[in-house]
């Protein structure tokens, strides 16, 4: 593949904001058995990812907000993980200085 592993998980994160895979740098795992995305289909996941600002690139990548009000009226294990999952998507498309 001719992207670096960032551009990868960039590209994976627009086309399946959900999840649905695993990802070791460049090396993409679909769960139940879907096909990988092509090294096209990351290219041009890449470019409209490129697009959007982070601020879009989060609300893209955020769970559904039926789920994080489900997990707070849940609280404990299911809010925490909740927390984990935002905590990843802010990590993965930090806000600019």
């Amino acid at each position: 593949m001719s992207i670096t592993d960032k551009q990868c998980a960039t590209a994976m994160s627009y086309l399946y904001p959900t999840g649905g895979y695993t990802i070791n740098g460049t090396d993409i795992r679909m769960d139940n058995g879907q096909p990988e995305p092509t090294e096209a289909q990351l290219q041009a996941a890449l470019i409209e990812a490129n697009k959007m600002g982070y601020k879009q690139l989060r609300a893209h990548a955020y769970p559904p907000i039926g789920d994080q009000l489900g997990a707070l009226w849940k609280g404990g294990q299911a809010q925490a993980d909740m927390a984990n999952q935002i905590a990843a998507v802010k990590a993965q498309y930090p806000k600019p200085e």
